[in-house]
């Protein structure tokens, strides 16, 4: 147990911190090609490593990043680990930015904060705002005001060993921490020059939720994340919007009416409610409008249950109710969402 969060070591919410993660794999541009690619056409291990080898990385790096981004809940293997393809995250991306072969947005960056800070929370924030942490910790050791790599790794591993893990030390060490920084480099929450890093203000604001989710986990990110996402995008030239205490009813169903296309252009599975979350959320966040995931739950449930005739949320079983694909819980367990007259 981290102070009030506990970090789960099996099962379907086991942390993210104790799964497969690479050095190398800390590219962002190349996470979403290889989802762009895989939404359009599931494909086994080695057709993969065919199709991507040499763009720019060899087989066994490819290799790598598939089971990154299994581990960062974007793909999903079947039949043991051989056909892969998107999860409802990895889907919820390239909807919301279908050119995947363009270079990182805006957009992506509104996406990959909000996942992130999601996986961060699952892992008591021993993960995400814990390396950017340390960044703020390291630059009083470094030059510049930037924080030495070999520094962040250490003070990371200690951070670990503090709340009871175990110590983590050279490639196993590496594997945790660059790919991180690779990230938050690419959505624009750390600088880089030269192995030296420090945090921009966007990565500021999301570096201080570490403490939240010490304290509260994944509950925070649902209760209070939108809010924060939202501070932290200020930063990156998203104006904040006043926050009304609740979403306009024409706003929200233009929102719903918007998200099911997209999703329903990429793919034709039944529209699942993590997928639907996530885009209406982001498209939010890009309006400068910081919703909470329980925020969008309720808007939704009420949405439904006033206009029955219109919007449907369909059943499913209560194993689907918890972390990382999470459905609601109205009197019932509903996972799915569906518009039945327009």
């Amino acid at each position: 147990m981290v102070n009030g969060c506990t970090l789960s070591r099996r099962g379907a919410a086991r942390a993210e911190l104790y799964g497969s993660t690479f050095k190398e794999t800390g590219d962002v541009k190349f996470i979403k090609l290889i989802l762009g690619e895989l939404s359009r056409k599931p494909l086994t291990t080695r057709e993969a490593k065919a199709s991507f080898e040499g763009k720019p990385y060899k087989e066994r790096t490819v290799e790598d990043f598939l089971y990154a981004c299994e581990n960062l809940r974007l793909l999903w293997a079947f039949r043991r680990r051989q056909i892969w393809q998107p999860t409802p995250y990895g889907y919820s991306w390239i909807s919301l930015a279908p050119n995947y072969r363009e270079p990182i947005g805006l957009i992506d960056k509104i996406f990959l904060i909000r996942h992130l800070l999601m996986i961060d929370s699952n892992n008591c924030g021993l993960w995400l705002t814990s390396v950017l942490r340390c960044i703020d910790k390291a630059k009083e050791q470094g030059r510049q005001g930037r924080a030495n790599l070999e520094t962040i790794k250490q003070l990371f591993a200690d951070k670990l060993v503090e709340h009871g893990e175990r110590r983590l030390v050279g490639n196993a060490l590496s594997h945790k921490v660059e790919p991180i920084l690779g990230w938050a480099r690419d959505i624009d929450l750390v600088e880089e020059d030269k192995h030296a890093y420090r945090l921009t203000d966007a990565g500021r604001v999301i570096a201080s939720m570490h403490e939240r989710f010490l304290a509260r986990g994944y509950e925070a990110f649902r209760q209070e994340g939108g809010a924060w996402i939202a501070d932290a995008l200020s930063n990156l030239g998203i104006k904040k919007a006043r926050q009304a205490a609740k979403i306009s009813e024409q706003l929200f169903e233009s929102l719903l009416a918007i998200a099911t296309k997209r999703l329903r252009t990429i793919s034709r599975r039944p529209i699942d409610i993590p997928s639907l979350r996530t885009v209406c959320c982001c498209m939010l966040l890009q309006q400068g409008v910081g919703i909470n995931d329980e925020q969008f739950d309720g808007e939704l449930v009420h949405l439904c249950n006033r206009y029955y005739y219109k919007y449907v949320l369909l059943k499913a079983s209560r194993s689907m109710l918890t972390y990382p694909f999470q459905g609601i819980y109205s009197g019932g367990s509903f996972y799915f969402f569906d518009i039945v007259s327009k």
